[in-house]
């Protein structure tokens, strides 16, 4: 905190919204493994024959179309900690879904690993922004710190540190400055 800034709490309202977002996800995602404090005070799909596992903090926000989260027998769904799930967001795994930490997905994006060709595991990096209406197919690979843009379709990896716009998606390296 930096000095002379007032430190703000939530309200005791706030503070049991939140307590029901908390409990509303341990209900919601009682299949799957969560970690400490995942919330939502929304609609969420849980189709959970596979392992889904969640990490701490996650968020699903709350929006006019539910998010779904679909593992099948046998598959993976992993979603890493402090990571936020606008609303529908759709994760649909066949075989295996990696989500790294401190990703955010933008309304309406999707993530599969199986379409009428193949199938094939999708792995995330740590903060990805993945935006509005994005949609990423099996067997990519997303690098650390990237930004898919809206409406944007990612059929082949995206190197970390990289803006990937267009269908199909093409890249630009992102200036990281240090």
């Amino acid at each position: 905190m930096t000095p002379g800034a007032r430190q703000t709490f939530p309200s005791p309202g706030e503070r049991l919204l939140r307590a029901i977002g908390i409990l509303r996800a341990r209900w919601l995602f009682r299949h799957c493994r969560c970690g400490p404090r995942v919330h939502t005070r929304t609609r969420v799909r849980v189709d959970a024959r596979g392992l889904v596992e969640l990490g701490a903090r996650v968020q699903f926000w709350e929006g006019m179309i539910p998010q779904e989260l679909v593992c099948a027998e046998g598959a993976e769904l992993i979603v890493g900690a402090y990571s936020l799930l606008n609303y529908g967001v759709s994760l649909r795994a066949s075989r295996s879904i990696r989500i790294g930490q401190r990703c955010m997905f933008g309304a309406l994006a999707q993530v599969y690993d199986s379409d009428r060709d193949r199938t094939a595991p999708v792995i995330i990096g740590d903060d990805v922004w993945v935006a509005h209406g994005a949609i990423v197919g099996p067997g990519v690979t997303i690098g650390e710190g990237s930004v898919v843009g809206a409406g944007s379709v990612v059929t082949e990896d995206v190197p970390a540190w990289s803006l990937a716009v267009g269908n199909p998606a093409k890249c630009t390296p992102l200036k990281r400055e240090r």
